[in-house]
């Protein structure tokens, strides 16, 4: 492996363990975001499956971000995943504003 895809495979496992430290944070110390235990879990299980090499995590506020970013932040025409959690659903949004113009969110 030649060192500048060790350095964004490190650059993608750090940010698990920021985005794991954050949400452990918000479900232990803030009423109302033990709603977020499943979208944990699902960052636990995705990591255990080599996702932490591949994706880079991050939030904006309680939402989790998914993407191939190798830098902190997002470009506006940087495809990526949200996830938000409510009390018993998950919202999904895929963006990729390179194959569409206006509203490029897609919602499951």
């Amino acid at each position: 492996m030649d060192e500048r895809t060790t350095e964004i495979q490190r650059r993608f496992k750090n940010s698990w363990t920021e985005t794991e430290v954050v949400y452990s944070n918000l479900i232990d110390n803030y009423p109302g975001f033990e709603r977020l235990k499943p979208v944990k879990q699902f960052i636990q299980t995705l990591k255990q499956n080599g996702g932490d090499i591949i994706f880079r995590l991050g939030t904006s506020l309680h939402i989790l971000v998914i993407s191939r970013s190798v830098n902190l932040g997002l470009r506006t025409d940087q495809k990526h995943i949200k996830i938000d959690a409510y009390d018993n659903k998950f919202e999904v949004i895929f963006r990729d504003v390179t194959k569409f113009t206006g509203n490029t969110s897609w919602t499951a």
